[in-house]
């Protein structure tokens, strides 16, 4: 069974400095290993700098980018 299907304990940004603040980008996400003791991470993008911030769902980052781009 593919963890794709579960909701992501984590939610993966990468997160650049700019000027006026951080600027956190979503690129993946993180899923609880379905044989226990480990993480699947799955990301879309990697970051130039190869840092990638992993937070619970709950927490949204100030400065993160609307993927809408609004």
């Amino acid at each position: 069974m593919s963890n794709t299907t579960h909701k992501p304990t984590h939610i993966a940004y990468t997160v650049r400095k700019t000027e006026s603040g951080d600027f956190w980008t979503h690129i993946g996400a993180v899923f609880a290993h379905g044989k226990g003791g480990g993480f699947t991470v799955q990301v879309a993008a990697l970051p130039l700098d190869g840092k990638i911030v992993c937070l619970s769902p709950k927490e949204k980052p100030v400065g993160e980018e609307d993927p809408k781009g609004g």
